[in-house]
């Protein structure tokens, strides 16, 4: 082949490989348009994200005042976030968190139910509300709020079934109405969950309530060793990077052992076992609580 032949091939070859390539100008366009495009896909996602981080920013804002004992500035902190995302369900159920724990449970009841139209979870809701009303004296509504957990963890399978039913004969504890009912609650529950230390409890203060006093006995004895032996063995500041957070967690811890151990004491009076229903009290006021019957 002579070198002119070999020239034409070449030039030929160029020209076809030339018009194979689309023009640079044009794969710009192309990218832009997709870019375009999926911008326009996920500016929905953008958007609907940007406000929930925003408004946890706020509540890390809040619990932060919160755990340095500013309960008071953590809730203005919320009142401000909530004027700015009013349809954040986080938002009210930690404001009603802190209305609770500063015993403004009116304010508590009202966030719940903001909480509720803006999406929060019905059972999580209910079962905050119904604390609220038992502080309140509203024992009736709250027994109904319990009663609405239990339908919803048995026709829409919303929440623990076994949960509802203790928390609803605790309420009716609580009320001291309908005992047996919530006896029959406490005894179905402990089917299902089997007997631990809060079903025990509930079981044992309805039969204290009811007058059973060697049945309480059992349930209370072993609802009390259980939680101690619990936390005796459950490290406590070990696994909380904060000291703050660790008081937070021991005083709800105090809580739960406070509450058994004066469900134990009235039983252990009505035995006439005097000298270890007084030490539970005493041992209920070194946790930081009054034995009496706003402590549940």
């Amino acid at each position: 082949m002579s070198n002119s032949d070999l020239q034409e091939n070449s030039d030929v070859f160029q020209a076809k490989l030339a018009a194979a390539q689309p023009p640079r100008r044009s794969n710009r366009r192309a990218v832009l348009i997709i870019v375009v495009i999926l911008g326009l896909m996920s500016a929905p996602m953008i958007f609907k994200w940007l406000p929930g981080e925003a408004a946890r920013w706020r509540i890390a804002v809040a619990e932060e005042q919160r755990l340095d004992g500013d309960l008071p500035g953590a809730i203005r902190t919320l009142d401000a976030a909530i004027g700015e995302y009013p349809e954040s369900a986080e938002i009210y159920l930690r404001r009603a968190a802190y209305h609770s724990e500063a015993k403004e449970y009116e304010s508590a009841i009202q966030d719940l139910d903001q909480a509720l139209v803006a999406g929060a979870a019905a059972n999580v809701v209910l079962s905050e509300r119904s604390q609220a009303l038992h502080h309140l004296g509203k024992h009736a509504e709250a027994i109904e709020d319990c009663k609405e957990l239990l339908r919803l963890s048995r026709e829409e399978r919303i929440g623990s079934p076994w949960e509802a039913l203790n928390a609803l004969a605790y309420a009716r504890a609580l009320g001291q109405v309908e005992l047996k009912e919530g006896l029959e609650n406490a005894e179905e529950a402990i089917r299902l969950a089997g007997p631990n230390l809060g079903i025990l409890d509930t079981r044992g203060y309805l039969h204290y309530l009811l007058g059973e006093y060697e049945s309480a006995a059992d349930d209370l004895e072993q609802a009390v060793e259980q939680v101690e032996a619990y936390y005796a063995r459950t490290p406590d500041a070990e696994y909380l990077p904060d000291r703050r957070l660790h008081e937070s967690d021991q005083r709800r811890r105090n809580q739960m052992i406070a509450v058994l151990r004066y469900h134990r004491s009235l039983n252990y009076d009505k035995h006439g076992k005097h000298e270890k229903a007084k030490a539970d009290r005493e041992r209920v006021r070194e946790l930081g609580f009054e034995p009496n019957a706003s402590l549940f």
